[in-house]
């Protein structure tokens, strides 16, 4: 199998291999955004999951809880949700990125709980403030983990993961720079399914 039958394999059956890490034994931490930063729970030993929608399957349940000119995408989520697609998960992280997923976070929550539930409020303005607001909310999300997991967060590991991303975004960066050769040596179609592949793969497997 090369490396376009790779990527293509994981885009469709992106969380295949996340319910099979899942059902080794390992922690799965399902999250929302880009506000949710996959370096802590990479930290901890866990894998980060970033949720998404169908582009294919009718959104038939979400809406008897949500409103239906909400959020599409949202609401895609939770459908899913419903019908069991996210039971692999270990633990449910939303932030506050905007009204619907704030809401809907407590709504998942109490429909369809996993063993780990947190939100994380995120400040919608920029200044010092803003900066320290958020370090604290990061501090009570690892507070949460270490609470939930039994684990304490090591700063060697936390050091280690922002490395390993760093390295996967030096990666992507390199990839972004093949799209702009006339024609481009990758098409956008496939730079969208390797980002999406890897929102469910350890980023170590992605890179």
């Amino acid at each position: 199998m090369n490396a376009s039958e790779k990527t293509e394999e994981l885009y469709r059956e992106r969380g295949k291999r996340a319910r099979a890490i899942h059902d080794s034994g390992e922690k799965v931490i399902g999250y929302f955004c880009c506000f949710v930063p996959d370096e802590i729970i990479t930290a901890f030993g866990m894998t980060p999951y970033r949720i998404q929608g169908s582009q294919s399957e009718p959104i038939d349940q979400a809406d008897a809880f949500i409103e239906p000119m909400a959020c599409p995408f949202a609401r895609s989520c939770f459908n899913l949700a419903i019908q069991g697609k996210y039971d692999f998960l270990d633990g449910f992280v939303a932030p506050h990125s905007c009204d619907t997923v704030e809401r809907m976070y407590h709504i998942w929550r109490h429909t369809k709980p996993a063993p780990f539930n947190h939100l994380i409020n995120v400040p919608h303005m920029m200044g010092p403030s803003s900066e320290e607001f958020y370090r604290r909310e990061l501090a009570y999300f690892i507070k949460s983990i270490e609470k939930w997991s039994g684990r304490k967060m090591e700063t060697d590991k936390l050091r280690d993961a922002v490395r390993l991303y760093n390295r996967r975004r030096a990666i992507l960066r390199e990839l972004y720079e093949l799209r702009k050769t006339d024609p481009p040596l990758v098409s956008g179609t496939e730079i969208t399914k390797i980002l999406v592949a890897g929102m469910g793969l350890p980023a170590a497997e992605h890179i």
